[in-house]
């Protein structure tokens, strides 16, 4: 018997993989492997301490520790799709920007990315599908907080498509991402010199001055993927229709092909 299960706690395998799994040690990934020693570790702890209040913080520290392969794989995910668009392969990344940006909060640069991505190959036209799924993705970073997002999302709104532009909402945007306390953070790209020197030469004052003002008064906002609709009562062969979404009632925020 496998040390940690005589503790009644599920084994290392079972919590990674699932109890059916059979997929080998040389299979899995270097780190779940070492995911699951430090399972087996807590595990063992548990069992040292005999059940009784030591055991207890055990247990939270091995339900602590067993969400880490979860995080793992997000880290990887983004890491693959940020080094597919950074070798020019937007299309190899979209979809795992868009597995990620469909998590909401704390997924907002994936969701930039994810928008970025779909401009570069979109027609810049308001009935264009990916066009307009772009912007939504770009609004939804901007508003969660992505300075990257909000740069970018300014420079749309002053030379997008005619019918979307508006010097009012670049300025706005421009002067959050200024603003913004995240764009300090290591790693943060912001818009470049050329862009931003754009910027700066088609915003009047006027306009800056009205901008930072409502800066003063922006709040964070938080996309949420809306679940699907359960089905009624007593007709659980049937589902409830999709969530529908921005944009006049469509759902313009797929991947292409979507």
């Amino acid at each position: 018997m496998r040390p940690e299960r005589a503790c009644g706690i599920p084994n290392a395998h079972d919590t990674l993989y699932g109890s059916s799994s059979r997929i080998s040690d040389g299979e899995r990934p270097m780190t779940a492997k070492r995911a699951a020693s430090m399972l087996v570790l807590l595990a063992l702890a548990a069992c040292a301490s005999g059940g009784g209040g030591e055991g207890a913080v055990s247990a939270k520290r091995f339900e602590q520790v067993r969400q880490i392969p979860s995080v793992d794989v997000s880290s990887r995910l983004y890491t693959q799709a940020l080094a597919k668009k950074t070798a020019g392969d937007c299309a190899g990344a979209i979809p795992g920007f868009y597995e990620l940006a469909q998590r909401g909060d704390g997924y907002e640069l994936a969701q930039y990315h994810l928008a970025d991505c779909l401009l570069r190959d979109a027609e810049p036209r308001l009935d264009s599908t990916d066009y307009l799924a772009a912007l939504v993705w770009m609004r939804r970073a901007a508003e969660a907080g992505s300075p990257e997002a909000q740069g970018a999302l300014a420079l749309i709104y002053l030379e997008g498509p005619e019918g979307l532009r508006d010097p009012a909402e670049a300025a706005f945007w421009y002067e959050l991402s200024l603003a913004n306390p995240a764009a300090k953070r290591p790693g943060t790209r912001p818009l470049d010199r050329d862009k931003r020197n754009r910027l700066e030469a088609a915003l009047d004052p006027d306009l800056r001055a009205a901008a930072r003002a409502r800066v003063k008064g922006w709040h964070r906002t938080v996309w949420r993927a809306p679940r699907p609709a359960r089905a009624p009562a007593g007709d659980k062969g049937r589902r409830g229709p999709g969530p529908m979404r921005e944009l006049d009632g469509d759902d313009h925020s797929h991947p292409p092909g979507g």
